[in-house]
């Protein structure tokens, strides 16, 4: 059985806002249970939480102004934010990424692309580029989409590569689910052609672009050979995928299998144990963490070896708690990373 070399903790930070202090208290409860990275995923449709200190985006001969990004007021109406403005600078990321080095923890930036950018695509410079029906989504068919995409993840990716940071997760997770009897925007991509035309293509420019500021890059499965299908596409295999669901009725994922085959290195995400805040928080307490199983993937028969394992809590409903700044997340999580941190060591 594998080490699982990656000991993932993944925060939600970007749908509901994290203090310094609170961030620091998750730092130090991943800490304890042996993670030995946390993910900080900071920019979805309900806000950006951190802030470069310039935030001009160049792309297509044209300099997008972003801002007025960070906090809710720059996120989507009606998408749950948790009642504050509030968002980090590059002076507050700077002190988060040493604290967690002294804590020997990691920390890896998540950022979605093409998907989830709500926040991003609000700002009126960058509000045309949004793909046709969606609010969230860059149109990734046109070049000034793709380009102002990639330009915006090269951003951020020379920020945290010049502060150290070895990982970078540009997600590529729902892309387009906001779009009425095609929630599922994969299904529909796949189904008309835009899939192999264009976001392969563009999977594939982000991964190659986080690559070449020295960091490994990321993603989520979503997209990786839909439905099991490998016709005429080829994904980029230096791309570390955290696989956390096979799919359902309307969205045909590949299985954990069929990527594995490919020699794609897996990190188990298993959507299971995911930690919902106020949707599914786990009422039964932090036991269900011990029936997490590294080497068996969502809805995978049999045991594949894990490159690393990874428990998410995400913030659907930032507003649940109000703007307590993340407080009691961190308080009720505590227990759940324990006791995950401990089931990896026992079964890693």
């Amino acid at each position: 059985m594998n080490g699982c070399a990656y000991r993932i903790l993944h925060l939600d930070a970007g749908r509901k806002f994290y203090s310094i202090p609170n961030l620091k208290r998750i730092i130090d409860n991943a800490a304890a249970a042996n993670f030995n990275q946390l993910e900080l995923y900071f920019s979805d449709h309900q806000g950006l939480r951190f802030a470069l200190g310039d935030m001009r985006v160049a792309a297509s001969g044209k300099v997008y102004d972003l801002s007025g990004a960070p906090g809710d007021g720059f996120g989507e109406e009606g998408n749950n934010p948790d009642g504050t403005d509030k968002y980090h600078t590059e002076a507050d990321m700077d002190g988060i990424i040493a604290y967690a080095r002294e804590k020997g923890v990691e920390i890896v930036p998540a950022m979605g692309a093409p998907g989830h950018l709500g926040a991003v695509l609000m700002q009126p410079d960058a509000s045309p580029l949004r793909y046709p029906g969606s609010r969230g989504s860059v149109d990734i068919t046109r070049a000034e989409g793709r380009e102002f995409a990639l330009a915006l993840l090269g951003k951020y990716a020379d920020y945290f590569a010049s502060r150290g940071c070895r990982y970078f997760n540009f997600c590529a997770d729902e892309f387009a689910n906001d779009l009425g009897e095609h929630r599922m925007g994969y299904e529909m991509i796949y189904q008309n052609g835009m899939y192999r035309e264009h976001f392969v293509p563009f999977f594939n420019a982000a991964a190659e672009l986080i690559r070449s500021k020295g960091m490994t890059p990321r993603c989520f499965n979503d997209g990786v050979y839909y439905n099991d299908d490998d016709r005429d596409v080829e994904f980029d295999g230096g791309v570390q995928v955290c696989y956390w669901t096979h799919g359902w009725e309307g969205y045909r994922l590949a299985s954990a299998n069929f990527l594995a085959a490919k020699g794609l290195e897996l990190i188990n995400a298993d959507s299971a144990y995911y930690w919902v805040l106020g949707k599914n928080e786990w009422p039964e307490g932090a036991q269900k963490a011990e029936g997490f199983e590294p080497d068996v993937f969502n809805g995978c028969g049999g045991h594949i070896e894990a490159a690393g394992a990874m428990l998410c809590i995400w913030c659907d409903m930032a507003d649940s708690d109000g703007p307590d700044e993340g407080a009691a997340v961190v308080d009720k999580t505590a227990p759940v990373i324990e006791v995950f941190g401990r089931t990896l060591d026992r079964k890693c």
